[in-house]
């Protein structure tokens, strides 16, 4: 299934480990059509630039964005942000944001992200940043033990 051409802004101030877990989605959404802008950090634009991910880059503060990530209260910056997860398939569930802000945004805005278990022999992990967390390493290195003293 494809859509009509979209240009499509990708917003993403963080690190490399999130702009990694996002690829999948990203090819994805070119797949159906979107022309993809990147607005984040300029090496991991260029980074996905390069890959074909996106088709252009351009740093984040370009786009005068910064005041969604502020420490202020979210009532104080956002007129109103709704979020959902909803169970689509058996192994799906789908994390939906609407954003609508009549002072930032012409017109609100949707987000969704599909995340499945297929091929996950985990299970649905979360979507979040993981850089920092020195368990990770721990975690996985002890499952890597494990799976070695199966066999």
């Amino acid at each position: 299934m494809t859509v009509d051409s979209v240009e499509t802004l990708v917003i993403h101030p963080g690190a490399l480990g999130d702009v990694l877990q996002a690829v999948p989605a990203l090819a994805a959404l070119g797949r159906l059509g979107n022309r993809l802008t990147f607005a984040g950090q300029p090496r991991l634009g260029e980074l996905l630039k390069g890959s074909g991910v996106v088709l252009a880059a351009a740093p984040f503060d370009t786009f005068g964005l910064e005041a969604l990530f502020v420490d202020a209260p979210v009532s104080d910056r956002l007129a109103s942000r709704l979020e959902r997860f909803r169970r689509v398939g058996a192994e799906t569930i789908e994390y939906r944001v609407t954003v609508d802000d009549p002072r930032t945004f012409m017109r609100s805005w949707t987000a969704e992200i599909p995340m499945t278990s297929r091929d996950a022999p985990h299970g649905i992990l979360e979507f979040a940043c993981h850089e920092g967390n020195y368990a990770v390493p721990h975690i996985l290195s002890g499952a890597r033990t494990r799976s070695i003293d199966k066999n």
